[in-house]
């Protein structure tokens, strides 16, 4: 099973997004208008950045386990908003969370990927990269760590190089 950790701030949203998310949370109230707590969320993530997600899905077959934050609202809430921008992929899990922070995002990974078999092939994209390529011990997959900045986020560079990380045979 090929398997994606998936970050949501800086790979599924950009700052530019960000800002327009606001604009637009402003105008909403201004109108009166209420969002729920998933919608309210949604905004932030921008739909081309979702279709980028599609496309390494498509070419690759990989499974995605949620490593973002985000999880701390639980995985359905994570999948909700991801559906809610037309994601057209299989979320099967969430690295585990300790909200107090006794482990890094590196480690939750690490955790996650030594509790699991069956894994032909991983990779990570996430904009902060650092912790994560400190903690992961497969030093044979640390290539396997992709990372956007918040300017960026998916964009055509990443692909590439997760479908590349991703396909590639005999790690």
């Amino acid at each position: 099973m090929k398997i994606l950790f998936l970050d949501f701030d800086g790979v599924l949203n950009t700052s530019i997004r960000l800002c327009e998310a606001e604009m637009l949370r402003i105008k909403l109230r201004s109108q009166n208008v209420s969002l729920s707590q998933i919608q309210n969320f949604a905004l932030d993530i921008d739909p081309k950045l979702v279709e980028n997600l599609n496309k390494v899905i498509k070419e690759t077959g990989c499974k995605v386990v949620i490593s973002s934050s985000w999880r701390m609202f639980g995985l359905k809430f994570c999948i909700d908003i991801l559906e809610l921008k037309n994601f057209k992929g299989e979320v099967i899990d969430q690295t585990p969370y300790e909200f107090n922070e006794l482990m890094t995002r590196g480690e939750e990974i690490q955790f996650w990927l030594d509790n699991h078999s069956n894994i032909e092939s991983f990779a990570v994209v996430d904009d902060e990269v650092i912790e994560i390529m400190g903690t992961i011990s497969y030093t044979d997959r640390i290539a396997a760590t992709s990372s956007t900045n918040i300017d960026g986020g998916l964009n055509d560079a990443v692909i590439d190089r997760l479908i590349q990380i991703l396909n590639k045979q005999g790690d």
